[in-house]
């Protein structure tokens, strides 16, 4: 038997950020994995959970592995691990009458905003998922974030990333 070397996840140097306190707030989400059956107190039959690196544009607050259970979130953020996704969290009226948060993409001056961080800060979630977790081993499902591709420099290369964060949300016109 050949011993392995052992270092924790990390999972509890984990940020919280609830999707409450983020409701309407300009957001830069880097969805990290999507893990299913994760049991908590209030769901000890298992629940689905997207696990992320969040960042606060207006703040440059930055949370690293952040989980979020919201079935809402969940279902529309599952299908984009590995991706930096341009998006702000709503309250949506559902068909049963209760209030859900749901992502929604930024527009506007919103999404000039968040393209603007993303030039100006590269890899910075990635440095510090790193510097917190050792590599990025906080999660098995971690994804390599989606960073926009280098573009000329001055207003062009704002437009090539709003570009590439509009196709990324597959935002034609």
């Amino acid at each position: 038997m050949e011993l392995a070397g052992f270092t924790p996840n990390g999972g509890v140097d984990s940020d919280t950020l609830k999707a409450s306190d983020a409701v309407e707030t300009p957001l830069i989400v880097v969805v990290r994995g999507h893990k299913t059956g994760i049991v908590t107190q209030f769901k000890p039959d298992g629940a689905d959970v997207i696990e992320c690196d969040v960042v606060k544009i207006a703040t440059d607050s930055t949370f690293i592995g952040v989980g979020w259970f919201n079935a809402g979130i969940v279902n529309d953020l599952k299908g984009h691990v590995g991706k930096a996704l341009p998006i702000k969290l709503v309250y949506k009226q559902t068909k049963s009458g209760r209030a859900a948060i749901v992502p929604v993409a930024l527009e506007g001056a919103e999404l000039e905003a968040a393209a603007k961080w993303a030039s100006a800060n590269g890899d910075r979630l990635d440095r510090e998922r790193a510097e917190r977790f050792g590599g990025g081993s906080s999660a098995p499902q971690t994804a390599p974030a989606a960073h926009a591709a280098a573009a000329p420099a001055g207003g062009a290369q704002q437009d090539a990333e709003i570009a590439a964060l509009r196709a990324q949300l597959g935002i034609t016109g």
